[in-house]
């Protein structure tokens, strides 16, 4: 499926069941949150304005900690934590509008975030093919890229892409999830500087995805811009079911 919704002017067919795999994953990623336990945003059990934005200070106040005994433990000669050698790197290194722009470097090819990360890759030596072509499915790669849960998750960005009006809340909490600075971003900008290889990738993401301006902030007022206009308009019911 990952190829035929790369392909899609080839595979028009997939888009048939596109909305029926989207919901089925949907459903599983909720279930699986369920099982354990009220973590994350599940922590929110009834909205209003101020939670998400306690929540996403919560996260980074968490993180920041984290980060500051991560810097504690490396000023004492601790090894890296995420990339020892360039193998390891190479092994793990696997307003709406406005952020998409700037995701795709604003019109400048060589700050498009994809082409970023594909130098980075090349630098530590991992050359693929590109993600559309079929070369990219063959055995040959699939054998190091054999996470389910990472094709399972790009196959859910490529169908909830084919139905942005009707997925919104999920669109935007995709985008939320993804856009906050995580421990593992900011330890592979550091552990990456110290092997020699550019770490541009996740400092352009530290930057840009900041919590106070940037596209964290800008995803949660999304969020929050949407959940108040449902509120205003009544329907409370649908904030509550999502």
């Amino acid at each position: 499926m990952y190829f035929q919704l790369q392909n899609l002017e080839k595979h028009s067919s997939v888009l048939e069941s596109a909305r029926d795999e989207l919901l089925a994953m949907l459903a599983e990623t909720i279930s699986l949150a369920l099982e354990d336990g009220k973590k994350g945003i599940l922590r929110i059990d009834t909205y209003d304005a101020k939670r998400p934005r306690e929540f996403i200070n919560e996260e980074q106040e968490g993180i920041m900690m984290e980060w500051a005994k991560y810097l504690s433990r490396r000023s004492l000669g601790k090894h890296p934590e995420l990339f020892g050698t360039i193998d390891e790197a190479q092994r793990v290194t696997k307003n709406t509008w406005q952020i998409l722009s700037e995701e795709l470097g604003d019109g400048d090819p060589n700050e498009n975030h994809v082409f970023v990360y594909a130098k980075l890759l090349k630098e530590v030596g991992c050359s693929l093919p590109d993600p559309g072509s079929r070369d990219f499915i063959k055995p040959s790669f699939l054998a190091a890229m054999d996470d389910e849960r990472s094709w399972k998750a790009v196959v859910a960005q490529l169908l909830i892409s084919l139905l942005p009006l009707e997925f919104l809340p999920e669109v935007l909490g995709f985008n939320l999830h993804y856009e906050l600075v995580s421990l593992e971003a900011m330890t592979a900008a550091r552990e990456l500087k110290d092997l020699g290889v550019d770490p541009s990738y996740f400092l352009l993401h530290i930057c840009i995805g900041n919590a106070d301006s940037g596209h964290t902030a800008m995803a949660l007022m999304n969020v929050i811009d949407y959940l108040e206009t449902i509120k205003e308009t009544g329907c409370k019911r649908t904030i509550d079911e999502q």
